[in-house]
């Protein structure tokens, strides 16, 4: 059995206890110009609004211009219109001010009127974008009669850890009224960022091409990546993976489906920058490359470039000269290894 000493010891450290959780929490307050006063907890000041979070009515929305001050035992960071940021506890001074002081001390004093923010919640994740719409065309009708066509779309995206790219092409020759190329593709590619640099990726490329006998050329991958440079006017990043290629192939060429690895880079350099802040840049070169060796057979592998030059021609408005390669190693029947494709077009780049 317990003994008296034990069980009077129990009964201090419940007494004890319950004196504790019966004690009130400190509070803020929020001291009105009309003299009133509410107690509860600070949610945030944003847009001339505090909320003030109660007990007894839930949260109370207070318009600013009514505040005379507010007090805080908690450390809260404060905006002023200069947009310098304060952070300590919020007292009242014997002149009805406000002030903040910091665990080491030290202390600032500011009117309510200079208040613009408290613990403000943070921003939503900011989301970047740019690409472009370009399309081209030639015609030549007399002692030859050669028209062609080409149009290419780039879009990216980024949202915190999370980056997109789309791409896509079609390009279009006849010559004396024989189609000599028609060739559409389509890319696509989502990176999750591990690290600040590291990321993971997969990709889809799908590609229709008149000139290879090709109706549809699949390329699947994943794999991981590393963006060694991210800045306003120079981007560069390479890959390695895996990746699956099926080609279904026209006028009854065998299809044929192969494991593959992929090494890719892609470079983005602003040769010369804006004309004014937040302007297009006036030339950007770049560069992007792909090597997709077969993992059945040595001899047997892919390579595709683009390569090019965008200048700025007006608000918004860009010329591009592209030169795009792929080499097949072993292509079907009598279509030849090499393909060049010298692009000139005008277009619309747009981004933030």
């Amino acid at each position: 059995m317990p003994t008296r000493r034990a069980s009077r010891g129990a009964a201090v450290l419940v007494a004890l206890g319950l004196i504790v959780m019966a004690r009130p929490t400190a509070a803020d307050t929020v001291s009105l110009k009309n003299g009133d006063r509410l107690t509860g907890e600070i949610v945030h000041l944003v847009d001339g609004k505090l909320t003030l979070k109660t007990e007894y009515a839930g949260d109370v929305v207070i318009d600013w211009t009514k505040v005379a001050s507010v007090s805080a035992t908690r450390e809260l960071p404060v905006i002023l219109v200069d947009k310098s940021e304060l952070r300590g506890k919020l007292d009242v001074t014997p002149d009805g001010k406000m002030q903040t002081t910091t665990p080491a001390g030290a202390s600032a004093t500011f009117g309510p009127e200079q208040v613009v923010a408290i613990a403000p919640p943070p921003p939503p994740p900011e989301f970047r974008y740019k690409g472009g719409i370009n399309l081209g065309a030639r015609i030549f009708d007399g002692s030859t009669n050669v028209k062609s066509a080409t149009a290419r779309v780039d879009l990216e995206g980024r949202v915190e850890r999370v980056r997109g790219t789309l791409q896509g092409g079609w390009d279009y020759a006849e010559d004396e009224g024989d189609l000599t190329q028609r060739r559409t593709f389509g890319f696509m590619k989502l990176d999750m960022f591990l690290t600040k640099k590291l990321y993971a990726y997969t990709s889809a490329f799908f590609e229709n091409d008149f000139s290879k006998q090709l109706q549809l050329r699949s390329v699947l991958s994943a794999g991981l990546g590393y963006q060694w440079v991210d800045e306003p006017g120079l981007a560069y990043f390479t890959e390695g993976g895996i990746a699956y290629i099926d080609e279904d192939r026209r006028r009854g060429a065998a299809d044929t489906s192969d494991l593959a690895g992929r090494l890719a880079h892609k470079l983005d350099w602003v040769i010369v920058g804006p004309e004014k802040e937040k302007g297009p840049p006036r030339v950007t070169f770049f560069h992007a490359a792909e090597y997709l060796p077969s993992f059945e057979d040595d001899q047997d592998y892919l390579i595709r470039t683009r390569t090019g030059i965008r200048t700025a021609l007006a608000e918004g408005w860009a010329a591009l000269f592209e030169v795009d390669f792929d080499y097949d190693n072993k292509p079907e029947g009598d279509a030849e290894r090499e393909e060049t494709a010298y692009i000139f077009a005008v277009g619309y780049t747009f981004g933030n």
